[in-house]
């Protein structure tokens, strides 16, 4: 099992021992703000894919109910050689306290085939945010 998928395994077992679970019909407000970059930016073109499900509304002002994804490491290729995949690390906070993170492994280019693991991870973070 790789690195990036234990860090995701965790944060999935995490919310389903955090006690009740979202409504199915719940929607979940979530706050990410773009770093500005001078080339089209792989991970923030992810990221609004899995956020632009159903089940999402995103919110520019963060409240204190809000979901705010942020990545403090920013994104790298893989293998810089043939800059096909990138890698980063969400993280995932409510009211200021850090809810948990994931590791994510995305292709470069679309489509996204990540956005539905990310939407997966950001609605676990919203479930252990519920308990």
């Amino acid at each position: 099992m790789t690195v990036e998928r234990v860090g995701i395994c965790a944060l999935i077992i995490a919310a389903g021992l955090a006690g009740p679970a979202l409504a199915q019909d719940e929607t979940i407000v979530v706050s990410y703000t773009y770093k500005k970059t001078y080339i089209t930016d792989p991970m923030n073109a992810a990221i609004d894919e899995a956020l632009s499900g159903d089940g999402f509304a995103r919110q520019e002002t963060p409240d204190a109910k809000t979901i705010v994804l942020s990545v403090p490491g920013g994104w790298r290729y893989t293998e810089f050689r043939n800059k096909d995949h990138i890698e980063f690390t969400l993280a995932f906070f409510q009211g200021g306290e850090k809810i948990g993170q994931a590791a994510e492994v995305c292709p470069a280019k679309p489509p996204y085939d990540c956005a539905q693991q990310i939407a997966s991870d950001v609605k676990s973070a919203a479930a252990i945010a519920a308990r």
